[in-house]
């Protein structure tokens, strides 16, 4: 039968009725969904802000090396001096000394201050530099590390790392969240970033689940971090053993867990093997460089603000960087931030002596003698730099 005007009406308002049903349907889930998600944030906030339990995460898990390094530069201002702090990555932590370095400088008015933080990237530099001096009037100078100066053989994305998000945890508050979360690349990092931030015990789960197995021996691991970490850090003296001192040909084909380096060191020594043989894929120079003038420039223009010099040198690229053909390439960030007077690179050749294998114990950190050895070498390029006196 053919549909009449009446038949047709009706089909309209059931049509209507069902979108209105929708409509009321989405708004009464909606509603419980936004309760549930500021119950989720509010949740988090008093676990991890208000009861602050970062003080209490695994000393030496990803989240605790933050936390800890608070510990440390604190335990080392020394009032009224010259406070420079020279921060990086594990290249710092194993290739540097405060102690040695306040030795060997020459300089009373001076107090080097270590903060090296294992798997950190000028992100996080840039969040924990904030917190530990909000008032930027704790140093007299800021050392930065660059693992090199140019651009042009990085292997991955920093702009990515997701492992940044445990380590800013303890950095940063709820109104960095969309900060943070938008200086990643990717619709799904920043989504993925955003949820990191509002809810820190997403990424905080295992170390949660870890102190409800056995709350009594954290807290005591806490609290002994703590109260000694900085003692632990000061008297290191480096590690000891080096790679071995292979010709290029044998580079490919060397067997360097027979040599004695423990697996885990194998994989990335076999890593850095690719990079010297230009056999190792690398991400674009210009997504370095953004990066680069993104976190290395927002750290020199804070402290350009109020007059205090940023620093950058090039740690020790490497134990057989000597057969890497474009070593260099020049240009890239950090020389373009310091052709615009926003920091100043420190003269790399005398590190650059130090990339041999005896002074490496891994593809990556100096040894014991390599410490001894770059210590006073960046102490030197740093005081040379600062005047005298108050």
């Amino acid at each position: 039968m053919p549909e009449t005007a009446i038949d047709y009406k009706k089909r309209e308002e059931q049509q209507l009725v069902g979108k209105f049903n929708g409509l009321q349907l989405v708004c009464h889930l909606a509603w419980p969904l936004a309760v549930a998600i500021f119950l989720l944030i509010a949740m988090n906030f008093i676990i991890f802000r208000l009861c602050n339990y970062y003080y209490w995460v695994k000393p030496d898990s990803t989240m605790g090396t933050a936390e800890q390094g608070e510990g440390l530069v604190s335990h080392q201002i020394v009032p009224g001096a010259k406070n420079v702090i020279v921060i990086g990555d594990s290249r710092v932590s194993e290739g540097f000394s405060a102690v040695n370095a306040n030795l060997s400088s020459g300089r009373r008015d001076v107090n080097f201050v270590q903060a090296g933080m294992p798997g950190t990237e000028p992100r996080v530099w840039y969040y924990f530099l904030r917190k530990i001096d909000p008032n930027l009037n704790k140093f007299s100078a800021i050392v930065l590390m660059a693992p090199r100066f140019d651009d042009d053989h990085q292997a991955y994305d920093a702009a990515a790392r997701t492992d940044d998000l445990t380590y800013l945890q303890p950095l940063t508050t709820y109104k960095d969240a969309f900060d943070v979360a938008l200086s990643y690349p990717g619709l799904d990092d920043k989504i993925h970033a955003l949820a990191g931030m509002l809810l820190p015990i997403a990424t905080a789960r295992l170390d949660l689940l870890d102190f409800a197995a056995a709350p009594r021996k954290r807290r005591f691991d806490a609290r002994l971090w703590h109260d000694h970490f900085y003692e632990w850090s000061l008297g290191y003296k480096g590690a000891s053993g080096h790679v071995p001192d292979v010709r290029r040909d044998e580079l490919a084909s060397f067997d360097f867990a027979g040599a004695g380096l423990p697996p885990v060191k194998v994989v990335a020594m076999q890593g850095y093997v690719q990079h010297v043989l230009g056999k190792q894929p690398v991400i674009s120079a210009n997504q370095v460089t953004q990066y680069r003038l993104r976190w290395y420039g927002a750290i020199a223009d804070e402290y350009g603000r109020v007059g205090i010099p940023v620093f950058v040198f090039q740690a020790p690229r490497g134990p057989y960087e000597q057969f890497l053909s474009d070593s260099d390439t020049g240009g890239g960030a950090l020389r373009e931030l310091a052709a615009n007077g926003k920091l100043t690179l420190l003269d790399p050749s005398p590190i650059d002596a130090l990339e041999q294998p005896k002074y490496f114990f891994d593809s990556l950190h100096v040894n014991e003698t390599g410490r001894e050895l770059l210590t006073p070498i960046l102490a030197h390029l740093v005081t040379q730099k600062l005047p005298v006196g108050r």
